[in-house]
């Protein structure tokens, strides 16, 4: 199983929009570190007054592997 946490850092937008920045860590549920990195989503409110997510990026912080 694994652990998904979030940490948010950052929050701006206006009332149409939200920008959420921050990082993220994933890891195995006997605490072994899996990967851990940056994320930015892009939220728009909807006309019912929903929040959607519109655009989602991450990156992580972990080298890429190198084949053998």
């Amino acid at each position: 199983d694994l652990k998904l946490e979030y940490s948010i850092i950052e929050i701006f937008g206006s009332a149409e929009y939200a920008n959420v920045r921050g990082s993220y860590a994933l890891s195995s549920t006997e605490g072994n570190a899996v990967d851990k990195g940056k994320f930015f989503s892009v939220w728009r409110k909807s006309p019912d007054g929903q929040w959607l997510l519109t655009h989602d990026i991450f990156s992580s912080d972990l080298p890429v592997p190198v084949a053998q």
